[in-house]
């Protein structure tokens, strides 16, 4: 059940008997619900449901919910009318039906093709390749280089990006800094050798919440540099 007290959004999860299990606040952060989630674990014993099924975050008042990929599916009851796009798939009990809509074969492409006459006279210009700046290497030189901000910083070991930006005035929106909300997602350039492992959490984050490929991105909240790296903050 998803209620409002006061100014608070929050969730209360009833078992199949009408009995309360727990009650949750939804304050504007993502929150991971599942079999075994980090935050609400809905039924440990039920085994359709994934251990990281459905997120739901509250965003300007409203409650926003996404399937993280889970095997079996998250659903919504229909109660007026719903646009459907071709491919989509919705069920009516245990009837599944999928949308498909059938096209006319395009018209062949034309190709035209145009001749230009370039002058024998003509020289072409010589554009070099402008290398990208190497990665300084030892201990004093130790810098995390924001390419799209065009900032480099040094930093302390046992820091992460998080820290490093926020000691900087850089700012990276990080809600829960335990790598499960997927909120402060960079790209990792260059310098992969200089991280630290990537652990089973933040791997899950990346793939299901973010949707990205682990190891060209990280969560920075959970990066913590050993050497130079070069890194993109996403939305900058």
């Amino acid at each position: 059940l998803f209620g409002v007290e006061g100014d608070r959004q929050v969730l209360i999860h009833y078992d199949q008997h009408g009995k309360q299990v727990s009650r949750h606040d939804l304050p504007e952060k993502t929150i991971v619900l599942g079999r075994e989630a980090p935050d609400v674990t809905l039924d440990p014993k039920d085994m359709t449901l994934s251990r990281r099924h459905m997120s739901i975050v509250v965003k300007a008042g409203k409650v926003l919910i996404k399937d993280l990929k889970s095997v079996n599916g998250s659903f919504l009851k229909v109660k007026s009318t719903v646009n459907l796009e071709d491919g989509d798939e919705f069920r009516a009990g245990r009837q599944a039906f999928k949308l498909s809509l059938q096209r006319e074969n395009a018209p062949a492409k034309i190709h035209l093709t145009t001749r230009v006459s370039i002058s024998s006279s003509a020289k072409p210009i010589a554009r070099p390749e402008k290398s990208p700046e190497p990665l300084p290497a030892g201990g004093r030189e130790n810098l995390v280089r924001f390419k799209n901000l065009g900032k480099s910083f040094p930093f302390d070991k046992g820091q992460t990006i998080c820290d490093i930006a926020e000691k900087n005035a850089i700012k990276i929106t990080a809600e829960c800094h335990a790598g499960i909300c997927g909120s402060d997602a960079i790209r990792i350039l260059a310098g992969q050798e200089n991280l630290n492992p990537l652990a089973g959490d933040e791997k899950g984050t990346l793939e299901d919440i973010c949707g990205l490929q682990p190891g060209e991105y990280r969560l920075a909240c959970m990066v913590k540099p050993s050497g130079p790296i070069e890194i993109e903050v996403l939305g900058k």
